[in-house]
This record gives C-alpha cells, sequence and structure tokens, in this order.
C-alpha cells in the first residue's frame, strides 16, 4: 500500500524558471488517511527547507463521493488501522458507526482552499486542523459549521470564510467536474 502514498502524497521539489527559487508543491486531500498520517514527515520537510516556498494543491480523492460511513466502514476501519500502524497518527474510529455521514471530500478540500484564498499563511495549519477534525475529533465533513468554527479559531472572520466556502465560483475553481 505504501506505493499509493505517493500518488496521493505526491511531494514535490520544484524549479519555478521565474523566480529561480524553489517550492515546496504539496498534493493532498484533508479527508486522505495517509495525508493525515504524513503530516508530522511533512512538517520536519518544512522545518528543514524554511526558506522554501511552499504551496498546496487539494485533491479530490473521493470528492462528490456518495457513499455513507455504513458502506465503507469496514474498508475504512482496516485502512486506518493500518495508517494509524505505520504512522503512529492517533485514530478516533467512533465515526465510522455514525451511518448517515456522507464520505465526500469536497467539502474539507473546498474548505482549505477557501482559507488559502482569505490568508495563504494560515492554509496548512488550517489543513491539519480539517485532518485532526475529522480523524480524531470525529467532526462531520458534510457540516459547514464544521469548517466555519475551524476558519474562525484560526483567527479569520467566520462569515466571510462561509460567504466565499459557499461562494459558486469557489465550488467551480476547486472542482469543476462536481458542477
Amino acid at each position: 500500500m505504501q506505493p499509493f502514498i505517493t500518488l496521493i502524497i505526491s511531494v514535490f521539489m520544484l524549479s519555478t524558471i521565474q523566480a529561480q527559487k524553489d517550492t515546496l508543491i504539496y498534493v493532498g486531500d484533508p479527508m486522505c488517511s495517509w495525508c493525515y498520517g504524513f503530516s508530522p514527515e511533512l512538517d520536519k520537510i518544512k522545518e528543514a527547507f524554511p526558506e522554501t516556498a511552499f504551496e498546496m494543491v487539494m485533491g479530490g480523492l473521493r470528492a462528490g463521493g456518495t457513499e455513507k460511513m455504513n458502506e465503507l466502514k469496514d474498508f475504512l476501519k482496516g485502512h486506518w488501522q493500518e495508517v494509524q500502524k505505520a504512522t503512529n497518527q492517533p485514530f478516533n474510529y467512533a465515526i465510522l458507526e455514525q451511518d448517515e455521514v456522507l464520505y465526500d471530500t469536497e467539502p474539507a478540500c473546498r474548505a482549505v482552499v477557501t482559507v488559502g484564498k482569505m490568508d495563504v499563511s494560515k492554509q496548512y495549519a488550517y489543513f491539519k486542523a480539517v485532518q485532526s477534525s475529522f480523524y480524531y475529533h470525529n467532526a462531520l465533513p458534510n457540516d459547514d459549521d464544521t469548517y466555519v468554527q475551524l476558519a474562525a479559531k484560526m483567527g479569520l472572520d467566520p462569515e466571510k470564510f462561509h460567504k466565499q466556502y459557499r461562494a459558486d465560483q469557489t465550488k467551480r475553481i476547486h472542482m469543476p467536474n462536481l458542477n
């Protein structure tokens, strides 16, 4: 399963032609369990290269997903246990028992993109907060309030965040194939 990490995580060091500066580009999804497991390692990479520009590109692990936890819980539990064993990241499995929870990663990705547009310096911390809110605190991933509260904790105006998060333009820019 570890080669799969490379596909999902996709961390690249690229040299930009115009500025001749290195940029660390991280492609991930806040609801990807391997991305969650990898976050302590990404922290180390960011700390080792503090002068390197950092950009985030949100993936779409299950963007537009229609499955509910009751359909995926056996698969997810086994998968999450594998990630926990490999990375020592803490998981709370109780959310897997909430059958009404839709496993659609688009709202979480869109929330991270929204924060990046509002204050890019807070985007990575927000990404990690979304991960923790889902995997450890079991916040509902399809509840706008989950993302609004996290944005407020980051010092962002919750009303502005919610308005931008819900805007059709944000939805089209983030995941144009879902509209």
